[in-house]
Parts: C-alpha cells; structure tokens; sequence
C-alpha cells in the first residue's frame, strides 16, 4: 500500500511552480536569515557529500584554467 505521501510526491514529480507561485515564494524568502547554529547545522550536513563525476570534471577544469593564467602571468 503506497503512503500519502508517495502519492503526493508522484502527483508532483516533474511539475513545474507558475510564475506567480514562484514570486510569492521569493517574497516570502527575501531577508530570510538563519542563526548561526542553523548555519553550522547546513554546513555539517553538506561536508562529505558525494559529488558527481560531471560536477568534479568542471571544477577540475576551472582549476586548471585559473592556474594556466596565474603561470602565463607569473603572479601568486
């Protein structure tokens, strides 16, 4: 038997927010702040998560691109 839950998250699966739904909750967001032992919850979190092959496949590149130009200029 499927929970309620897994039905409202199969009803949702690739829908999309209206333009209006997305205003309200950027209204409803803006000036948020979070505590700082939020913050540190948040980041506690994200620490040790994977990354996928793509993601560290384009930061591999902007490295490598960013010390290219710091050799072609000679400055640390």
């Amino acid at each position: 038997m499927t929970s309620r839950n897994e039905k409202l998250r199969a009803f949702r699966t690739g829908r999309k927010h209206k333009a209006e739904t997305k205003e309200k909750i950027r209204r409803a967001k803006t000036g948020q702040t979070y505590d700082a032992v939020h913050r540190a919850n948040i980041s506690a979190g994200l620490k040790g998560k994977p990354k996928s092959p793509e993601s560290n496949a384009k930061r591999s590149a902007a490295a490598k691109a960013r010390w290219a130009k710091v050799r072609e200029n000679k400055s640390f």
